[in-house]
């Protein structure tokens, strides 16, 4: 979940100061979001859906990720934002 959520703030040209405050959290909390050491909520899981979704980015992020497990020889699945 951390390194997705790494790639969504990038894909949407955001740094971690810009999102954490779409997110409605301090940049330190999004750090350890990123870095795995503290979980995403819920809440804030809708707000990046809803985000990629208006940017219509989702599915290109999802094609990224299936074509991953392509490469790597595992079975290629729909990537969730868990």
């Amino acid at each position: 979940m951390n390194e997705r959520v790494k790639l969504i703030r990038k894909q949407l040209g955001m740094t971690q100061e810009q999102l954490a405050q779409r997110l409605g959290i301090g940049k330190a909390a999004l750090s350890m979001i990123e870095t795995g050491k503290a979980g995403l909520s819920s809440r804030n899981r809708n707000i990046l859906v809803q985000d990629l979704n208006r940017l219509g980015m989702w599915m290109k992020l999802m094609g990224l990720a299936c074509a991953r497990s392509v490469k790597s020889g595992t079975s290629p699945a729909v990537p969730s934002i868990e």
